[in-house]
């Protein structure tokens, strides 16, 4: 996994972070793994110095915790906060659907459709990583099409906090197919409706979500 020499050193910490990211999205970084900053440096065949930036920059997303003294580790949150990250993720998505629904075009609107029939072939072949970073570029655009950075801002740092969870509610049994039929109903909800009925439809999205994810853990154990 050695990386390509980058044109400046931000563009070449920004590729780091994506690496860890993923690493970390795909759970060969587990809650509570310790990053050691030397052996991934080595791994990505790279110095010390931007790994430890990379490092610094996802503890500002939410994904690590650095502690003074011990280093860098995968943020390990309680089921709790879990939850309750859901509930404050729905209320965002209320001000996100009522505000796109004001800014939606039919240009936008044929993007999103192909990222959903991408999401619907990934949902197939039940590949539950590659419908993850689907399923985030689509709420991604959804909140960037609320034209409210601020709130996009807290969506992004409160969906990378729990990015796992969400990973292990969608990969449960039917969670994909499913979560993909909501998206075509957030869609056509922005589209379409009013925006009352956008900002509803897009909450409830996310307390489907949360759903999911609390029947998985009623099925498996605790990520350790």
């Amino acid at each position: 996994m050695v990386l390509e020499k980058a044109t400046g050193s931000s563009s070449l910490t920004e590729r780091i972070q994506y690496e860890i990211e993923a690493l970390i999205l795909s759970g060969k970084f587990p809650p509570g793994e310790h990053i050691k900053e030397q052996a991934l440096a080595t791994l990505l065949g790279t110095s010390r110095g931007p790994v430890r930036e990379a490092c610094r920059a996802l503890e500002k997303a939410g994904l690590v915790s650095i502690i003074p003294k011990r280093g860098v580790f995968v943020r390990k949150i309680t089921l709790k906060e879990v939850l309750d990250i859901f509930d404050i993720r729905a209320q965002l998505a209320y001000l996100a659907g009522w505000e796109a629904a004001q800014n939606i075009t039919p240009r936008k609107y044929d993007d999103l459709r192909k990222l959903i029939l991408r999401m619907d072939e990934a949902a197939v072949q039940q590949d539950a990583d590659k419908y993850l970073k689907l399923n985030i570029r689509f709420h991604d655009a959804l909140y960037a099409m609320s034209d409210n950075e601020r709130l996009h801002q807290l969506e992004v740092e409160l969906g990378n906090s729990i990015a796992l969870y969400r990973r292990r509610g969608l990969a449960s049994g039917g969670g994909l197919t499913t979560s993909n039929k909501e998206h075509c109903e957030v869609l056509d909800a922005i589209m379409y409706g009013t925006k009352e009925k956008a900002a509803s439809v897009f909450r409830d999205h996310i307390y489907q979500g949360k759903n999911r994810f609390i029947v998985a853990i009623e099925h498996a154990p605790e990520p350790k």
